[in-house]
């Protein structure tokens, strides 16, 4: 019997966009904005910093982008945690 996380796995690989309903679409888009802007204005907040400067000094290079000033590119794992932070 497959475990609850190899069934949301095989669910998560199969689906398609067009199986999503639009207005489920229309909503994820808004959201996804507001969450980038919030990171724009949450990347250079104080909390912020610490977190970017030390992945951009020590993170791995890599090709995802950060948000805000201080534009770097990182591995996705590096960029994922600092742009967290800023939207967050």
């Amino acid at each position: 019997m497959a475990t609850a996380s190899e069934r949301l796995a095989e669910f998560a690989t199969g689906l398609q966009l067009s199986d999503v309903p639009r207005h489920v679409v229309a909503k994820v888009k808004k959201h996804f904005l507001d969450t980038l802007g919030c990171a724009f204005v949450g990347a250079d907040m104080p909390w912020v910093r610490p977190a970017r400067d030390y992945a951009l000094s020590y993170g791995r290079k890599g090709r995802a982008r950060l948000i805000g000033p201080k534009i770097g590119e990182l591995d996705a794992e590096d960029a994922a945690l600092v742009n967290a932070t800023s939207s967050h």
